[in-house]
Formats: C-alpha cells, sequence, structure tokens
C-alpha cells in the first residue's frame, strides 16, 4: 500500500513538472515579452502560477484514483496499462491547448479558454485562416512535447504501480484511498477558503505579459 501511495505522488509530481515545462514552452515562444517583464516577474510566473497547476494536477488525479479503487481488489497489469493509455490522452490533449494557445496569444493578447471552441462550428472557414506552414509547427510543437514527456513517462514509471494490495490490507486501503480521492477537492479548489481558486488569483505583477504567463492555460480551458 505504502508503494502505490509513493506512486501516486509521484504520479502527480510528473503533472506538476509538465506544467512547468508547459509554462516554460510559453515563455520561450513569447521571449520578446518575457525579456521586456524582466527576470524576477518570469521567475514570479512559477510561483504564483503554481496554484493553478496544483488545480489542473487535482483534475487530472481524480480518474487514476478512482480506477484505482478497483486496482486494489482485482490487482493485475489492467491499472498500469490504463494509466499508461491514459496519460499519454491527456499529454495530447494538453499538447494541443499548449501549443494552440502559444499561437493565439500573439493575435489575442489573452491566455486561451473555451473561446476557439466557438469556430469548431464553422471549421472550414477556420480552418481557412491558418497557413500550411503555421498548422506544420503547431502540430511539430504538440509531437514534440507529448512525444518527449509521454517517453519520460514511460521510462520513469515502469517500476510503478507493479504491486498489488495484499488481502488483508484491501478494506483499509479502500477507505483511505477513497479518503485520498475525496481529498483532491482541496487542491481542485485551491485551499479550504470559501472561494475557489480561478484565474485572477495568480496575478501578482503590474506586468500583464506576467500575469497572463501564471495561468495554467489548460486548466484555463
Amino acid at each position: 500500500m505504502k508503494r502505490l501511495i509513493i506512486s501516486l505522488l509521484c504520479y502527480a509530481v510528473f503533472w506538476l513538472l509538465f506544467f512547468f515545462v508547459a509554462r516554460s514552452y510559453f515563455l520561450i515562444t513569447h521571449f520578446r515579452e518575457a525579456a521586456v517583464t524582466g527576470l524576477s516577474a518570469i521567475a514570479g510566473t512559477f510561483t504564483h502560477g503554481i496554484k493553478l497547476d496544483i488545480s489542473a494536477t487535482g483534475y487530472i488525479m481524480i480518474l487514476p484514483l478512482l480506477a484505482l479503487l478497483f486496482f486494489i481488489w482485482t490487482g493485475g497489469k489492467w491499472y498500469k496499462v490504463w494509466l499508461k493509455w491514459y496519460t499519454w490522452i491527456i499529454l495530447l490533449i494538453a499538447s494541443v491547448i499548449i501549443v494552440t494557445d502559444s499561437v493565439l496569444y500573439t493575435y489575442w493578447g489573452y491566455r486561451m479558454d473555451y473561446t476557439p471552441f466557438i469556430y469548431l462550428r464553422t471549421p472550414k472557414e477556420a480552418a481557412a485562416s491558418v497557413s500550411t506552414i503555421s498548422i506544420i509547427l503547431m502540430a511539430s510543437g504538440i509531437l514534440l512535447i507529448a512525444g518527449i514527456s509521454g517517453l519520460i513517462f514511460n521510462r520513469t514509471f515502469r517500476p510503478f504501480f507493479n504491486h498489488s494490495v495484499r488481502q488483508g490490507l484491501r478494506i483499509p486501503a479502500t477507505f483511505l484511498f477513497m479518503i485520498m480521492c475525496g481529498s483532491l477537492i482541496i487542491p481542485i479548489r485551491g485551499g479550504l477558503g470559501v472561494a475557489p481558486v480561478y484565474a485572477g488569483s495568480v496575478y501578482f505583477s503590474d506586468k500583464m505579459f506576467a500575469n497572463h504567463a501564471s495561468v495554467n492555460v489548460v486548466w484555463n480551458v
């Protein structure tokens, strides 16, 4: 049971590191704005933006924890296979959002939310406004982020989630992981306060680019 808890914590750390890379990608692709913003403000985007990174990680952890409740009683290798595919799917979706947001920010000046989905109602008109080079660059960025992150996950998580829970520990393990699943509401909401975390809660600077860079775009979408 201890090894499963450690595995879950490492899985959460993996996603926090992924969002660190995602923010770095946004800053690199907008290096001119980042250079003007200043080093201290850029560093602040990571320390203040981690609130939304933790919240986004909490959302991602919901299904793995729910599936783990079944794994406790069944054992086998299915959970590890399922988690691998789940992770790859989330990585691909997140990478699409991250790269698309970086491109759209150049034109819009704010971080991506649900707005682009409105244009999906008219895909022909939306596609006509995007050049072939832009599509190739975006596809390359998506494959690069998702591919490298996925390979790191595959190599790093091979020794994890290999151990089943002993029969005598299944009932206490079930209650423990049920409590852990329910407690995800704390990181998702950003704490125990009445008001949940929101995009503006990570704003900290008088320079708007720094505030925008602090937002976790996957969480925002």
